[in-house]
Parts: structure tokens; C-alpha cells; sequence
């Protein structure tokens, strides 16, 4: 097995053979289990969570997916991931996503209101760095509204907002401009990062102005 990569001694808080099996699982090219066992990545996903060996089975996926640049097996690892706290193996799971998967999933984040989902929306809006499409960026401009609305404070949130200017959608631009609750009582706090995201997208924006061919509206 050293021959073939795997490392014998186990990091702190894995045994021997759980390690070793984890790496195993990890080296194996996922679209065998589906073709051998006849059933989706969702459904091997799934029946995973039913074993005693749940956490090395995912652990092992995950592994697999990350090397093999697996889209369809990080789409179905993430809400399994996320829901066991492992904050950093799905951060490389979304950047690893299809596009549109990806934004789904960041969707479904930004819609969120616990307690958690500042936290979330932080770590995972950096993993999202691509040119989004038009509806991506209207659910994005919408969770910065209401955010900035709340009064409420997360400075790296806050700090995340300009980061992600250059990702808007071109013809989404003009909108973003307007519309920001600025008598709202959290709008003290979040009005400097969104002054900063607006000041890049005003540049974008003219920079569109500038170069549009004359007649065209977009």
C-alpha cells in the first residue's frame, strides 16, 4: 500500500485502519462505484449515512472528489458535509461544482437567517468567485439589501462585499446602483461595505457605458 501512496502512520484522531481505509476509498475512481453497484452518487451518498462507518465513508468520498475534480459527487457531499460542520472540505467541495450547481447552493445559503448563516455566507461567498449569472446576481443584490437593512453586525462579512463586485453580471449592473435601505438602523454599520461594493460597480458600470456599442442597450 506505500507503494501505491498510501500513508501508513494516521494523523491525530484517526486510527490505523480507518485511516487506511479512508485513503483507499480516496484513491479508487469514483465513477466505479456507480458502474459496480449500479446506483447514483446520491444513492451511494446516502446509503453511506446508514453505516457505522459513516464518517470514513464520507471522509473517503470526499477525498476522491477533491482529487478527481468530481462535480456531480460534490454537489451531492456538500449538504452532508455542511450538516456534520465541515466547514473546510465544503469550501473546496463548491469550488469544484458545475457553475449553476454552485450557485444553487450559494442560493440556498443566502436565503438562510439563523444564527449561523453570517458565518457561512462569509467563509463560502469567497469560493463563489465567478462571473454569475444575471439571476445569481439579483438573489446576491437582494441578500445585500436586506442585509444591510439588519441591524446587526458581522465585520467579515461586511469586508466580503466588494470582493464580490467584479462577479455581478454585466446587465445587472445599472440595478445594483439603487435601492439600498439607507434609513434602516443597520445601515450605519453596513453602509461602508456596501459604499465600497458600489464604488466598483460604478466603475463597471461606466466602463460598460464607455465601450457599449451605441445603439445597444446592454
Amino acid at each position: 500500500m506505500q507503494r501505491d501512496g498510501i500513508d501508513p502512520k494516521p494523523p491525530q484522531s484517526f486510527g490505523e485502519k480507518a485511516w487506511w481505509f479512508i485513503q483507499c476509498l480516496g484513491v479508487v475512481p469514483l465513477p466505479i462505484w456507480v458502474e459496480l453497484w449500479g446506483e447514483t452518487a446520491s444513492e451511494i451518498v446516502a446509503a453511506s449515512l446508514q453505516s457505522e462507518w459513516k464518517g470514513e465513508l464520507l471522509q473517503g468520498w470526499t477525498f476522491a472528489t477533491l482529487h478527481q475534480k468530481n462535480s456531480e459527487w460534490a454537489a451531492e457531499l456538500f449538504d452532508f458535509t455542511l450538516q456534520e460542520k465541515g466547514i473546510d472540505a465544503c469550501q473546496k467541495l463548491l469550488s469544484i461544482m458545475s457553475l449553476d450547481v454552485r450557485e444553487a447552493r450559494m442560493t440556498a445559503l443566502l436565503h438562510e437567517t439563523n444564527p449561523e448563516a453570517a458565518h457561512k455566507q462569509t467563509v463560502f461567498l469567497p469560493h463563489c468567485r465567478h462571473e454569475w449569472s444575471p439571476g445569481f446576481s439579483r438573489v446576491f443584490l437582494d441578500f445585500m439589501r436586506r442585509q444591510s437593512a439588519q441591524d446587526f453586525e458581522s465585520w467579515p462579512l461586511r469586508r466580503e462585499f466588494a470582493g464580490c463586485a467584479p462577479c455581478l453580471a454585466v446587465e445587472t449592473l445599472p440595478e445594483a446602483l439603487g435601492g439600498w435601505p439607507t434609513e434602516a438602523g443597520g445601515w450605519a454599520f453596513w453602509s461602508k461595505g456596501v459604499e465600497e461594493f458600489l464604488a466598483l460597480v460604478q466603475f463597471r458600470n461606466d466602463l460598460r457605458l464607455v465601450f457599449q456599442p451605441q445603439g445597444q442597450s446592454h
